[in-house]
């Protein structure tokens, strides 16, 4: 019973994160969907550095260095690129004394502390929670959590409402795992090119 809730919740809480960017099928002109190419933006972030906003050099290293191919290159969206380079929340972690990139987490949780409604039945269980936070920083004593999202087609409020519940985990996460509370955390928004507060 437990571990048929547990699931169920774990799906609802990240089951937008990986599948609700859009149809991945490909056009019949055989390019990327428009969420493939969000997801090629994504993979740009994860590896670029953040403080060089030349962006051509930083994608031939990448190519030279295999984490991206040629024709990745191509399909990339350079002006979701440039207004990420553009925007606050970019600027302000470039001003952080310490920044964390993908970083991964496994920790146990209580049930219900996860998922506050699931019924009492489950109080005194617990779940191994694992994920791996975008970008996380220091800020005033306090931790930002940035996760980066290819939803299109979607507003602000339905991006709010998708990824609320698994950045709150990321947050119990993160002030588990580290000595600051955690004071904001924020979806990109790669579609809408701007930063969405969450928590």
């Amino acid at each position: 019973y437990l571990r048929a809730l547990c699931a169920e919740h774990l799906c609802n809480a990240f089951a937008d994160a990986a599948g609700t960017a859009g149809n991945h099928q490909r056009p019949a002109g055989g390019g990327l969907t428009a969420a493939q190419k969000g997801t090629l933006t994504h993979k740009y972030l994860q590896y670029c550095d953040l403080k060089n906003s030349d962006i051509a050099s930083q994608i031939n290293l990448m190519i030279s260095e295999g984490k991206l191919s040629e024709q990745e290159a191509k399909e990339l969206r350079i002006d979701e690129i440039e207004a990420f380079y553009s925007s606050d929340i970019c600027s302000r972690i470039n001003a952080s004394p310490q920044i964390m990139r993908e970083k991964k987490f496994a920790m146990l949780m209580p049930v219900r502390e996860a998922y506050p409604d699931l019924p009492e039945i489950v109080d005194d269980e617990s779940i191994v929670v694992q994920g791996m936070l975008d970008i996380a920083f220091v800020e005033d004593n306090g931790i930002v959590i940035v996760d980066y999202k290819t939803d299109r087609g979607v507003d602000e409020a339905e991006i709010i409402r998708r990824h609320s519940e698994q950045l709150g985990i990321y947050a119990k996460a993160m002030e588990k795992c580290t000595d600051f509370p955690v004071k904001a955390a924020y979806v990109y928004s790669l579609a809408l090119k701007k930063e969405i507060k969450v928590l």
